[in-house]
């Protein structure tokens, strides 16, 4: 699979989207930060929300993997007390 067929199923997905929004919004708070500049609560809240939102939707994806392995381990189970005579 190329470089460019990857990006596009990401960016298909939203991940580079929400990855560079994420980006974007906590460069301005660190910049904001250094500078001494008061952050205004609605950057605040919202880089909260976003880095929220980010994070939140890995943990689905983890929770999808560990359901697969979960169902393979047990039909690998059941199929080893099917043939365990033999």
């Amino acid at each position: 699979m190329s470089a460019g067929a990857t990006f596009w199923d990401a960016f298909g997905k939203s991940t580079i989207i929400s990855g560079a929004l994420a980006l974007l919004v906590w460069c301005a708070i660190l910049y904001l930060s250094i500078a001494q500049i008061p952050i205004p609560d609605v950057l605040g809240a919202g880089g909260a929300l976003i880095l929220g939102f980010f994070f939140g939707s890995r943990s689905g994806q983890q929770t999808e993997r560990i359901q697969a392995a979960n169902a393979l381990n047990a039909y690998m189970a059941e199929q080893e007390e099917k043939y365990a005579d033999l």
